[in-house]
């Protein structure tokens, strides 16, 4: 069976421009994220892709053109290399579903909203399941998402199954909360064909088990966070994750794309709160 391979991405907060006060002006106070987008689309593509998956904050509570651009800028870059995406808790779900549509399947069956983007994709017999956490800041799988998820995984795959969604399951990841999650939620991964889980979310490069699951947390396209002592310290630093599956084994190598990382500023968590509402 050929090895598949392909890039785990997550947390771009892309926007075509950014406003020049509040959290935005923390962004745009580095290379933007189109460049570390493009310049690793670019390298990867020439070293081959099967597909590229993004695990939420596509965009900073980003509008119908800034998903538009984005969208734009993938085509370009990859051609008809596939791209797998899923919103986090900074995109602004009618903005996404509006440009991202044709991304999500018809296989969405949360029925704690109407706006559900759950979905499967199948990429050379390997299947990929997408859940939204992303409706809370801190991220929720619900009771009607497991069902959904243990039917879905009852279903035969060639190749076995990958589950991606935005928050992280395991706790103290960089000091941030995992997801909430019923308890029937570790026993579905658990007797699972799962092969490996994939999020973001907390900006740092993790690799664990969840549920005897291998786990991966993405970097972010955009820029890294470090906590101490009530301070936060924002960086710039973009990296991202090269997957290969062989077999059902998969393997993982961080690139970073950022080559010197940086200082931005530091923050008390009463500063940040004043910059995310402005």
């Amino acid at each position: 069976m050929e090895k598949l391979r392909f890039i785990h991405m997550s947390d771009l907060h892309y926007r075509k421009e950014y406003a020049a006060h509040g959290f935005e002006a923390l962004i745009s106070a580095k290379q933007h994220p189109q460049e570390n987008v493009t310049k690793c689309l670019q390298k990867e593509k020439a070293e081959g892709l099967d597909f590229v998956l993004i695990t939420g904050d596509l965009t900073h509570e980003g509008e119908t053109e800034d998903y538009t651009a984005l969208q734009e800028l993938l085509k370009s870059e990859l051609g008809d290399i596939p791209f797998i995406l899923l919103p986090g808790n900074h995109d602004r779900r009618e903005a996404y579903r509006t440009v991202f549509k044709q991304y999500i399947t018809e296989e969405s069956t949360d029925e704690s909203t109407d706006e559900s983007t759950d979905s499967v994709f199948d990429i050379k017999g390997l299947k990929i399941i997408t859940l939204d956490t992303g409706r809370s800041i801190n991220g929720e799988i619900t009771k009607s998402q497991t069902e959904w998820l243990a039917e879905v995984l009852r279903q035969p795959s060639e190749r076995g199954f990958l589950l991606a969604l935005h928050h992280p399951l395991i706790d103290n990841q960089d000091g941030l909360p995992p997801a909430l999650f019923p308890d029937a939620f570790t026993e579905v991964v658990k007797n699972s064909h799962i092969l490996g889980i994939f999020c973001g979310h907390t900006h740092h490069n993790y690799i664990a088990q969840f549920a005897g699951k291998p786990y991966f947390t993405a970097d972010s396209m955009a820029f890294s966070m470090v906590s101490g002592e009530d301070m936060l310290t924002f960086k710039d630093c973009a990296a991202y994750t090269v997957m290969e599956l062989s077999g059902r084994i998969l393997s993982a190598g961080v690139r970073q794309v950022v080559p010197v990382i940086t200082d931005i500023a530091s923050f008390s968590s009463d500063k940040l709160s004043q910059l995310f509402s402005e």
